[in-house]
């Protein structure tokens, strides 16, 4: 069996590159189809995204190397949105909320734990975190220990699955231990 394991990236300049030499060979049709093609992609751009990538995708007159551009740009501003949702979900408290309501405040970090998990950005660390700042909030003797318990498996879990790479495994693991953000959120807001 023949395994590919070294190879380079495709990048833009790769793209920019192989294109020069492609377009060469393109015919009348070929350049209206490029042409149109740009047009239909910079068409179906949100005003704020094709103010962002505009200045980068106009220079090209290669649809590959616009569409990469486009890509590479997609790709920063979504690392960089689940960044700032795991900056929200740390630095949001309790006490953020009118009578520090925690039902209010876990139902709206949940909906920002949706968005990582479906995004597959979700880490054990975030479940920390949201602990941390659960136990902020004065709840009383009853409320703060099965949060603290709740921080010591979550820190557990933490240096159990460091090394762990399958997810599925992670997932199980969280499931079974019962430190998944659903049920972490859905205990401390006694549903």
């Amino acid at each position: 069996m023949f395994v590919i394991d070294n190879y380079p990236l495709y990048m833009v300049e790769s793209a920019r590159e192989h294109g020069v030499a492609q377009s060469k060979l393109y015919d009348s049709y070929d350049l209206v189809n490029n042409r149109t093609v740009r047009t239909t992609l910079r068409s179906l751009l949100d005003t704020s995204l094709y103010k962002t990538v505009h200045s980068a995708i106009l220079p090209d007159k290669m649809f590959p190397v616009a569409w990469m551009l486009l890509i590479e740009e997609l790709q920063l501003t979504s690392i960089q949105r689940f960044a700032d949702i795991k900056l929200k979900i740390a630095a949001y408290k309790p006490s953020q909320e009118s009578g520090q309501n925690i039902k209010v405040f876990c139902t709206k970090v949940k909906e920002l734990c949706k968005e990582l998990d479906k995004a597959g950005q979700y880490e054990l660390a975030t479940t920390l975190r949201i602990v941390e700042n659960l136990l902020e909030a004065d709840g009383g003797l009853l409320y703060t220990l099965p949060l603290i318990e709740t921080q010591r498996k979550v820190c557990a879990a933490i240096v159990k699955m460091d090394f762990e790479d399958n997810k599925q495994a992670i997932k199980a693991y969280l499931i079974q231990e019962k430190l998944t953000y659903a049920k972490v959120l859905k205990d401390a807001a006694r549903e």
